[in-house]
């Protein structure tokens, strides 16, 4: 077999391959690198300071008894001889039940820093690179 058929068989060899989704440069015949990628990815890790968040909790507040002002009651009345009398009902509070509620609190929480995986963009087939020398 000569040196051209080699070659070729080589390439097509690789080409049929690349599904496997080599990541290492191996040498083929001694003066050409082959790269074969695709596949997962792994990604790479990225620091992420510590931070300060806003989260929203939901929290009951128990019913309970308030004053609520009731405001005083003028009226005009017709006295003895003709004149006009004023009655009045002073105003006053009343003590009304209010039940429990749900409310929505907002609180600042601290997170610490940590690392996160970021992952490049997948390629959607293996990419094949050959380097070195052909001579045919």
């Amino acid at each position: 077999m000569n040196a051209r058929n080699r070659t070729i068989l080589c390439a097509a060899t690789l080409l049929a391959m690349a599904p496997l989704a080599w990541a290492q440069p191996f040498r083929v015949g001694g003066r050409m690198d082959v790269v074969i990628r695709g596949g997962h990815d792994h990604g790479v890790r990225e620091w992420v300071p510590g931070h300060y968040e806003t989260r929203y909790e939901q929290q009951v507040m128990p019913g309970g008894y308030r004053r609520v002002w009731v405001p005083p009651i003028c009226e005009t009345v017709c006295g003895p001889f003709g004149r006009h009398e004023w009655i009045v009902r002073p105003g006053h509070y009343r003590l009304e039940w209010v039940p429990d509620r749900v409310v929505t609190v907002e609180r600042q929480v601290w997170v610490p820093g940590y690392y996160r995986i970021v992952h490049r963009p997948h390629h959607p087939r293996p990419i094949v690179t050959l380097g070195g020398v052909f001579r045919f």
